[in-house]
């Protein structure tokens, strides 16, 4: 398994002004700018990224409930 494959927990198509949201898990700040920079940024059709980062999850459930 690669280490892209490893770090990215999810990846997600969108609407709006970027076509993928991938959620990644890093230990620390190196780890994540290694991945953006050496790994993420030279797939040959990504023109740009935006980041944003998560300071606090209110609700998490997988479970679907109808």
């Amino acid at each position: 398994m690669s280490t892209a494959t490893r770090i990215c927990l999810a990846v997600c198509t969108i609407a709006g002004d970027y076509d993928f949201m991938l959620k990644i898990l890093v230990k620390d700040m190196a780890s994540y700018q290694d991945f953006v920079m050496n790994k993420l940024s030279t797939i040959e059709n990504i023109g740009n990224t935006q980041t944003i980062f998560v300071m606090g999850e209110i609700k998490h459930s997988t479970a679907l409930l109808f």
